[in-house]
């Protein structure tokens, strides 16, 4: 060393950490082009902050990261400049503000330190939880793929099982619907009929057989009422003979029965004769 006078090793590493002030930088800048000595100790102490900076995701420092961080160094300088030896082998080292050179990297290291966990907290947390909640997420995947998987191999079983049994439902058996049978002679004027599963009726009502003819009003044919278990039949009513049937009807009339057909027709059937 031929140089008596050095940058501290502080301000050198504030120097690389760019948080001196303009004035400040501008004289450690201007020695450093001089001092062979402290331009080594510049490249080393920047390679170092170097490999921390490397070694952390960047994330940009916290509000008031950098007034605190230069507070604990004024701190730190200040209590140094009271305890530190004089140089004796190195001779006399003079700072930029008259503060005393430190030899020991130590320091420095833990304000590095300070300062990384400064830049990457915040980043860090967000990290950490954004990363639990994706393997979160990740695990409840893979539990509903599993369940499926589980429950379609469970169907595919129980399809494949011989001993299954396979039940075909349908609906409940409903009341058979209401029915009747003529068969009629109109050159004899002939004229039977049987009828199933009618609907009871009130008392004061009847069901009536109708001969709708090719022409004319259709002609009553008689009345009937269905027994307990819906079966009535008409046999050989007075009927005119020659009288050529389009089709048969039932309707539910009053008791005494109608000379004309009450809407609406509960049952009809057309004669095969009519071609219907």
């Amino acid at each position: 060393m031929t140089d008596s006078i050095h940058i501290p090793q502080d301000d050198l590493a504030l120097y690389a950490m760019r948080a001196l002030s303009p004035e400040e930088a501008a004289q450690v800048r201007a020695h450093v082009d001089a001092c062979a000595e402290c331009r080594e100790e510049l490249a080393a102490l920047s390679g170092d902050l170097a490999a921390v900076a490397m070694s952390v995701e960047q994330q940009e420092l916290p509000a008031g990261a950098r007034e605190r961080f230069l507070n604990r160094i004024a701190a730190d300088a200040r209590t140094d400049s009271q305890s530190a030896p004089t140089p004796a082998a190195r001779g006399s080292v003079v700072s930029i503000d008259s503060a005393p050179r430190r030899s020991a990297r130590p320091s420095w290291i833990a304000w590095g330190a300070v300062a990384a966990m400064l830049v990457i907290a915040a980043g860090l947390e967000l990290r950490v939880r954004f990363l639990r909640g994706q393997v979160a997420l990740q695990a409840r995947v893979i539990e509903q793929q599993q369940q499926a998987n589980a429950k379609a191999q469970m169907v595919m079983d129980l399809l494949k099982d011989p001993t299954a049994q396979h039940v075909m439902l349908t609906a409940a058996k409903s009341k058979p619907a209401p029915m009747a049978k003529t068969v009629y002679m109109a050159s004899k004027g002939a004229l039977l009929m049987q009828a199933s599963n009618l609907d009871p009726l009130p008392s004061n009502k009847t069901y009536e057989l109708w001969v709708i003819p090719m022409k004319g009003a259709p002609m009553p044919a008689g009345m009937f009422k269905p027994d307990a278990a819906g079966n009535a039949s008409v046999v050989m009513p007075d009927m005119p003979k020659g009288i050529e049937a389009k089709a048969f009807g039932v309707t539910i009339e009053n008791a005494g029965g109608s000379a004309t057909p009450t809407m609406p027709i509960v049952l009809a059937g057309a004669a095969p004769a009519a071609g219907l």
